[in-house]
This record gives structure tokens, C-alpha cells and sequence, in this order.
């Protein structure tokens, strides 16, 4: 007989397929080790001779390797499989986290947004991205506020004319009970297909997250707030909020600790590029003497007109290319990352 194990995002839990689920444990953090993830499994599946692991669809591969392989040193045979493999492989759906949602249909995950927003705007960014047909919404227990987002979300669908399908437990334990032996899914999610920072790679950013959408080349889709542009696979992201110059997202290259990319963004009131500049120029004369120098309202980066400047601080100098997309203002700072930089200008742009 299979245990299955839910293991994320908000709980560890067994789920019996007829019967109410097991007793809940917190999940544990990024940062545990498989001595962490063996200690909190070790109570539900101690001696078990076959288990399937349900994991979130936005789990790292090296995230689910980490966890199976905790597990296979308490059962005999382990397996695991994405929710989003086992309860709607072919159907369009959200996916709801602790700070953020995944969207998807048939072919994988297909985006994510930010819960940091009211969740009107979560509502509203989330179902803009969805492709047509039924929706399935997923709120995993243990989620804070993930109840009410789903039901928030179905009511919107609904007004729209949109077929929903809330999903529950039971949904889970059925889908759980009829999985295969052993799980072959039929499509295969990207390495990685959605990357969330914030969770992920321990990122915690309070407002504004930022999202990566991972792509099998060494590129990846950061996404921040109302922004996305390319960034290398491998560069660790932080938020900057402390120190000099405006809050920023930060993409470091874990080999070479002088080559960054940096990321902000602002809404503009006036979206001609002339306007933007002028106001742009405003601001910087309004800082430090020796700051900001070389501003060039009228320049080229990647092909695309832009604003450029550099600000030369103790031990860093960031060469700042600032672009209009619709009424944001996109500014990217490149430190030593000249390759990765015109990856990163070329791509810039608004998502909706």
C-alpha cells in the first residue's frame, strides 16, 4: 500500500484516501538540511515500504531531491510528483503559496504573481494571465489566506463567465489514491519552471517580490513587481533596501562578487520619454555633487533609446540604463556584467 505524503507548501501531512488527513506538521524551512527534512518526516513515514511525496509545483528540483532523499532513508521505496502533475495535468490552473500563486495549464507553469498586493490586485493580475477553458484553483492547507484568495478568485472567474473548480482534501486524496504505479507524468515541468525567490532561495522580500521563471537555457525571467527582464540561471537575487541610492533588486554572479545587475522601478505621470528624462535629471541633480555624472538623455543601449548615467559610489561604480515601458519607468544598473547586462536591457520591458 502507498503512503502519500503532502510535504508543502504549508504543511507536512499524511493523507489517508478515505479517511480525513493525518495530523499536520509545520513545514520546514529553504535552509533545512536532510537531517531537518529526515526528523520531520521521520514520524509519518517511518517503516513505510512505498511512498509518493506531493510537493508544490514551484519546488526546485534540488529541493525535491533533498526531501526524497530524506525520506529514502525511512521507506523502501520513494516517489514524488508536483501537485500540479496530480490534480490537473490537463487543465489550466492557480496554484496558491505562502507569498505568492503559480499559474499553469497542460504544457506547465506558465507564470506567477506576487501576493505583497491586496489581494484584489492579486485577483486581477492572476486572472489576466489565465488561458481559457475550466480553472482549476488549488489552496493547499496550511496557507495562510489561501482559502479566502480562492474564493475571492472563483467569484471573479464566475463573474467573467469562467467554468472554476475549487479544489479541497478530497480532491487531493482522490487524485492521490488514482495516481499510477508507479507516477508517469504527462508532461514534464521545466528544471525549474517557476522559481520564487522569496521561498525558494531563501529570498524574503517584504514588498515587491521577485519572481524567476526559470528557462532550460542559462537564462532566467526575473520578475519584480510590474517588470520582467532576463538574468543569468545561476546569479543569487536580493533586495537591496539599506545603504545609499534607491531600493533595488540585486543579481550578483555567485563566481565573480563585482558583477552585478540591478534592477528598479517607477511609475512615471507623464510617459513621454522627454518628460520622463527631464524628471529623471531632476531628481539626480537633487543628490550628492559627483554622484551621478555623464547623463545622456537621448542614448541607445541594446538597440532601444534610453537614458544612461553612472553613479559612482565608495568601491562601485554602476553604469544605469533607464528605459520607458507604458508608464514604467525600468532602470537597470550593470556593474561588470556587460554581457549580462545587454541580455538583461534587451528584455526589459512591462508585463501586465
Amino acid at each position: 500500500m502507498t503512503t502519500v505524503c503532502e510535504v508543502g507548501p504549508g504543511t507536512v501531512r499524511l493523507l489517508d484516501p478515505g479517511t480525513d488527513c493525518a495530523a499536520a506538521f509545520p513545514i520546514p524551512s529553504e535552509e533545512t538540511t536532510a537531517d531537518g527534512w529526515r526528523s520531520a518526516l521521520q514520524p509519518l513515514l517511518a517503516g513505510a515500504s512505498d511512498v509518493l511525496l506531493v510537493h508544490p509545483s514551484w519546488w526546485t528540483a534540488d529541493r525535491v531531491a533533498l526531501v526524497a532523499g530524506a525520506a529514502g532513508g525511512l521507506a523502501a521505496r520513494v516517489r514524488t510528483v508536483a501537485r500540479g502533475e496530480l490534480l490537473h495535468p490537463n487543465e489550466v490552473f492557480v496554484e496558491i503559496g505562502p507569498e505568492f500563486v503559480v499559474i499553469g495549464d497542460g504544457e506547465g507553469i506558465t507564470g506567477a504573481e506576487t501576493r505583497c498586493a491586496e489581494p484584489v490586485v492579486v485577483v486581477d493580475r492572476a486572472a489576466g494571465r489565465l488561458a481559457a477553458g475550466l480553472v482549476h484553483i488549488d489552496a493547499p492547507a496550511g496557507v495562510p489566506g489561501a482559502d479566502a484568495l480562492a474564493a475571492r478568485l472563483a467569484r471573479q472567474l464566475r463573474v467573467d463567465g469562467r467554468p472554476v473548480r475549487v479544489l479541497t482534501d478530497r480532491h487531493l486524496r482522490l487524485a492521490a489514491r488514482e495516481a499510477p504505479q508507479p507516477v508517469v507524468p504527462k508532461r514534464r515541468l521545466p528544471p525549474v519552471a517557476v522559481r520564487v525567490l522569496a521561498a525558494v532561495a531563501a529570498l524574503a522580500i517584504v514588498a515587491g517580490m521577485a519572481v524567476v521563471h526559470e528557462k532550460p537555457s542559462a537564462t532566467t525571467d526575473l520578475v519584480d513587481g510590474r517588470v520582467t527582464m532576463r538574468v543569468p540561471a545561476h546569479w543569487a537575487v536580493h533586495r537591496v533596501t539599506d545603504g545609499p541610492g534607491s531600493a533595488r533588486v540585486e543579481v550578483a554572479a555567485p563566481d565573480d562578487p563585482g558583477a552585478v545587475l540591478y534592477l528598479t522601478q517607477s511609475v512615471v505621470p507623464d510617459p513621454d520619454p522627454a518628460a520622463a528624462a527631464a524628471a529623471l535629471r531632476a531628481a539626480l541633480d537633487a543628490e550628492p555633487p559627483d554622484v551621478f555624472v555623464d547623463f545622456n538623455p537621448a542614448d541607445q543601449r541594446s538597440g532601444r533609446p534610453a537614458v544612461t548615467y553612472r553613479e559612482i559610489r565608495p568601491g562601485r561604480e554602476i553604469a544605469w540604463t533607464v528605459l520607458l515601458s507604458g508608464r514604467v519607468r525600468i532602470a537597470i544598473g550593470c556593474q561588470r556584467a556587460p554581457g549580462a547586462c545587454a541580455e538583461a536591457i534587451a528584455s526589459a520591458r512591462e508585463i501586465g
